[in-house]
């Protein structure tokens, strides 16, 4: 009886086991789809930029006729350096998260090693009791 209870308690283990990682390896996906897409916007970013900032410095040479140009393309780079920050911000949030998921079900893994190693004791002392 003790021996069947056993095997069911590792048959749930290991099943527990196996959602967790699937849940893991999921989450890991779309960790990894939201930074390819973080990424993707901060690409996107720098190639205005790096658009802007010629334009930008022709501008600041010429005369006051181009201050309103300016003005514009200095309120469009504020913007934009203000979305890569958020671009950056998100990015590093969305591999905090991912990290700390993968410690928790890492942690989870090793509680659950823990409650097998356990149950084969106590079957080795049962046996061993059986024995004397």
């Amino acid at each position: 009886m003790k021996r069947n209870w056993k095997q069911k308690n590792e048959i749930k283990i290991r099943k527990n086991i196996s959602v967790l990682m699937d849940e893991l390896n999921a989450f890991e996906q779309r960790m990894d789809e939201r930074l390819t897409d973080e990424m993707g916007k901060i690409s996107s970013i720098e190639q205005q930029v790096n658009q802007i900032l010629p334009i930008l410095k022709d501008s600041v040479e010429s005369d006051n006729e181009n201050r309103e140009v300016l003005q514009g393309l200095a309120a469009k780079l504020e913007k934009t350096n203000a979305d890569v920050l958020d671009a950056q911000t998100n990015a590093e949030s969305a591999l905090n998260s991912k990290s700390e998921a993968v410690i928790l079900n890492i942690e989870e893994v090793k509680n659950l090693i823990q409650l097998l190693a356990v149950n084969e004791l106590l079957d080795e002392i049962n046996a061993e009791e059986r024995t004397q």
